[in-house]
């Protein structure tokens, strides 16, 4: 009786480890900031990921690396994890070529739990219309968000004057998040914010400012507005425009 009883308490146990050990599984569902190097480029790739309960999930391209193209939408992507935590995130992505077009294949990701909040791999990206040759590796981490607050982003100069061709203009702002900025933009108006172009590359999270030549055929205009626009290293985004309008002369 005593080895039966031995034998009921250590499966017991062994139950109550298992529970136990399963409880703090981490998980893929959730939203996650993925950040990722192929060995050929220098310049990291940013993504959010999404993960629903049912292995379904969606990418968003955070790369902003043309000024002409609109900024990626967000795209269908599968994910599955064992039991020993391994995560395979899969799904299809177009990456920016410049302001010429887009480079469309399959992303792929395979990576191990660090800790719960933590995922670590390699980095797949295949175009199956180019071939095996355009096949791109290199490694990623993905970070869980855990705060969703939106970015923020205030422009200090200029935000009222004259705008004078041929010369050099200071735009200043101050950009804010939480959770990293992917990219900042500056953009004008010349009809008082109903449409806005760029005139500014896409920088990066470290730039506050902008040295700006207005262009000498710029159009004569009492209704110009300068804007910054901020995107989250999630996907958000914030803007800011000028308080009162700009004279261009």
């Amino acid at each position: 009786m005593k080895a039966i009883s031995s034998l009921a308490v250590l499966l017991g146990l062994l139950s109550s480890l298992a529970l136990t050990s399963q409880a703090q599984a981490p998980s893929t569902v959730g939203r996650w900031q993925v950040e990722f190097t192929f060995t050929s480029e220098t310049s990291p790739h940013r993504l959010k990921f999404e993960a629903d309960g049912s292995g379904k999930g969606t990418y968003l391209l955070l790369d902003r690396r043309s000024s002409i193209l609109e900024p990626a939408q967000p795209t269908k992507a599968e994910w599955s994890q064992t039991v020993d935590n391994k995560v395979r995130l899969s799904g299809d992505i177009e990456f920016p070529i410049g302001n010429v077009g887009r480079d469309a294949g399959t992303l792929v990701f395979n990576g191990t739990f660090e800790n719960a909040d933590l995922i670590s791999g390699e980095v797949t990206f295949v175009n199956e219309a180019r071939g095996a040759g355009a096949t791109r590796t290199g490694t990623f981490k993905a970070v869980r968000v855990v705060e969703d607050t939106p970015p923020r982003v205030e422009l200090l100069s200029p935000t009222s004057g004259k705008l004078k061709r041929g010369r050099e203009v200071d735009v200043t702002w101050l950009a804010t998040s939480s959770n990293g900025i992917a990219f900042q933009q500056v953009f004008l108006s010349l009809d008082d914010g109903e449409t806005f172009s760029p005139i500014s590359v896409v920088m990066n999270d470290q730039t506050s400012e902008l040295a700006w030549i207005v262009p000498q055929d710029l159009p004569t205009t009492k209704k110009a507005r300068l804007k910054v626009v901020v995107l989250s290293g999630i996907g958000v985004t914030a803007e800011d425009s000028s308080d009162g309008r700009l004279k261009v002369r």
